[in-house]
């Protein structure tokens, strides 16, 4: 019996993530980091530049966006993955069979 698994792009977009541990989005967790490295206090009301955003963003290492950490607020069901053109993206994996009455799994002891 072959099953076909396909990719599916979620309508949700990255900008919706948010971290399941603290609940911040993509913008907070990064003003947060960059306040332990570098001390420097931003204030909640005061915005953090984009500019300065994406040039610590760009200089960090060992950067990654797994679903343990991370979660769409707007689509709980997509999960964060790589599609075929390489472009990380939220998705959906989509499961299909010639015979879909004949799909069970088992589990044994």
């Amino acid at each position: 019996m072959g099953v076909d698994a396909t990719d599916l792009e979620a309508n949700a977009s990255m900008k919706s993530i948010v971290r399941r541990d603290s609940g911040d989005d993509w913008r907070e967790y990064l003003r947060k980091l960059d306040e332990e490295e570098t001390g420097n206090s931003h204030p909640d009301d005061c915005d953090f530049p984009d500019e300065e955003l994406r040039r610590f963003d760009k200089g960090r290492k060992n950067k990654n966006v797994s679903n343990e950490d991370w979660v769409s607020e707007t689509d709980p069901d997509s999960h964060i993955g790589k599609m075929k053109t390489g472009c990380t993206h939220l998705k959906y994996l989509e499961l299909s069979s010639p015979h879909p009455t004949r799909l069970r799994f088992f589990n044994y002891p």
